[in-house]
């Protein structure tokens, strides 16, 4: 029975020795995987669809720099940076770009096509008219600009008022345009395909 006792106590000294190495190289093993991974670079692979937006850090700084500077010539010659101090344009300096054009007043004409009477049919009001002269008048008043309301004429043409963003549209602008190439014509009309 000792024989017995002592085979045991021997095989199981073996099997616990063969454990503990065994689970010892498989953390050692694991351990170096783990290092020959974060020893790697990661791999950028860009697949045929990406952004189409370059951010290359040089094309990014000169953008900003021509930004500052046509600001600062809007404003009057000076740049201010984020803090609140002023500093001078970075090189290179952008080409500047002649300043906007500044006062006068632009003479609308403005045309009313519909299908019908009543506003449901197109036929926009004198109040409503009115509201975007004065609307226009007071967004463009910064630059010196101003809207004069000429004239309103109305016509009711059902081929016109649908489809004068597409085949009608020649015929109608070319039958309804007044003034010459400073005066601004308005058409009111119903386009279709989301088009304004």
């Amino acid at each position: 029975m000792k024989k017995i006792t002592m085979l045991i106590a021997v095989f199981g000294f073996a099997v616990i020795a063969l454990t503990f190495f065994g689970l010892n190289y498989t953390t050692n093993a694991q351990l170096k995987s783990d290092n020959e991974v974060n020893d790697k670079k990661p791999v950028i692979v860009r697949g045929n669809r990406a952004c189409a937006t370059d951010h290359d850090p040089e094309k990014i700084a000169a953008a900003e720099t021509d930004f500052a500077v046509r600001l600062a010539n809007l404003r009057g010659g000076n740049t201010s940076d984020a803090r609140g101090g002023n500093k001078p344009p970075k090189s290179p300096t952008p080409t500047p770009t002649p300043p906007p054009p500044t006062g006068g007043v632009i003479n609308v004409y403005f045309h009313v096509v519909n299908q019908g009477s009543g506003v449901s049919n197109g036929d926009v009001t004198t109040q409503m008219i009115n509201n975007q002269i004065n609307i226009l008048n007071a967004a463009n008043a910064v630059y010196g600009f101003s809207f004069n309301l000429v004239s309103v004429d109305r016509t009711t043409n059902a081929n016109w008022y649908n489809g004068c963003y597409g085949s009608a549209e020649s015929a109608m602008k070319n039958a309804l345009h007044q003034g010459s190439a400073d005066d601004l014509n308005i058409y009111s009309c119903n386009p279709s395909n989301g088009i304004l």
